[in-house]
């Protein structure tokens, strides 16, 4: 008996099918039905509606279009000299110039932090947005029992050096003081 899961790979082929497939309004597990019965079964596909979703969700990254990053940026940079400097924005981006990730902090978010910072919370979301990328809210709680908002974080994926990353230039924009308490998934 072979305990150890193969790795599941969708070729070139599969892949272009699932996205004709998806642009064509069929649903993720009809795509899988569609597949499967061309290759004789779905046991025979090697990969399973989550594959699926991984592809069209890397579809979606390779259409993450600077304009839109650059917006966004703009507005964050724009409300940070309306701010007196006060906001902290950090950006990082591939060797594409593409952003990978992006953490900003505004002048509340710091003011929480040094009140209330004892114990943070850090999760990610799952890629719920227009890009799939991850959106991390950095929370805790006030003397009320309240969330407050430490700062926020988008990352294109969750690479133990993404979160590093992440984490450093949170902590950088918080004035290097870290928590007492990181609560995390």
């Amino acid at each position: 008996m072979n305990l150890v899961q193969r790795e599941r790979q969708v070729n070139t082929a599969t892949r272009s099918l699932i996205k004709t497939l998806y642009g064509s309004g069929i649903r993720n597990c009809q795509v899988m039905n569609v597949i499967g019965n061309i290759h004789g079964g779905n046991d025979k596909i090697g990969f399973n509606v989550q594959h699926v979703r991984n592809v069209l969700r890397d579809e979606r990254k390779k259409r993450f279009e600077i304009s839109d990053a650059q917006a966004g940026l703009d507005l964050l940079h724009r409300l940070n000299e309306e701010s007196g400097s006060k906001y902290f924005i950090r950006t990082e981006v591939d060797e594409e110039n593409r952003l990978k990730c992006l953490v900003w902090i505004d002048p509340r978010c710091i003011m929480a932090y040094q009140n209330f910072g004892d114990v943070m919370d850090f999760d990610t979301t799952y890629r719920t947005n227009r890009y799939a990328m991850p959106f991390v809210p950095f929370t805790g709680v006030n003397h009320h029992y309240q969330s407050v908002i430490f700062g926020f974080a988008l990352m294109r994926d969750e690479h133990a050096s993404t979160f590093e990353w992440i984490l450093r230039t949170w902590l950088e924009g918080v004035g290097n003081n870290p928590p007492l308490t990181i609560i995390t998934d």
